[in-house]
């Protein structure tokens, strides 16, 4: 949107006035597809990959996840997309309806919301908490640039049932 002699080669190619605006990929595909028709046309990535909105199983047969606060402690040692996938199997299996993420100066706090009620905040190291927000973020097909508003979801399968998961965020006083 910044990108000011791009638009005006839009606005000279086309003869219209542009109004650019942020968008996530997510609100995009599903505008797209409102307006123009079939889904699956546009849900693949463009290289005949998976599709944003359909995935495997993330969950993997007899696991035992660690509750989210080991999970967190665990973060630095696992490599970030593992983390992600043990994050959301987590939510799932354990019910939890949001994840709440508030980036501080030196940390990270989490706080799982199960019935209506946060229970408990962790606090987690920044690195490498911010790695696996941005690989839902990109999972989501929220592509933001660092304190910006966003949205995004994606669906996934976990224990054999489906589920969407939906990511937002806004900047706040502090961060």
């Amino acid at each position: 949107p910044k990108n000011f002699k791009i638009i005006d080669e839009l606005r000279f190619m086309t003869g219209r006035r542009i109004s650019p605006v942020v968008a996530s990929i997510y609100n995009l595909r599903e505008a797209i597809s409102r307006y123009f028709g079939d889904k699956d046309e546009i849900d693949q990535d463009g290289e005949g990959g998976e599709s944003l909105f359909e995935t495997g199983d993330l969950s993997l047969e007899g696991e035992q996840l660690p509750r989210m606060e080991e999970l967190l402690h665990q973060a630095s040692s696992v490599p970030n997309s593992e983390t992600a996938r043990r994050i959301l199997v987590g939510m799932a299996l354990e019910k939890v309806s949001h994840l709440h993420f508030l980036k501080r100066p030196n940390r990270i706090d989490v706080s799982p919301r199960v019935g209506g009620f946060i229970e408990k905040t962790y606090r987690a190291t920044r690195h490498p908490l911010s790695n696996i927000i941005s690989i839902l973020k990109i999972r989501a097909g929220v592509y933001s640039v660092e304190g910006a508003p966003f949205e995004g979801a994606f669906n996934a399968k976990v224990a054999g049932s489906q589920y969407r998961f939906s990511i937002t965020g806004m900047p706040t006083h502090e961060g």
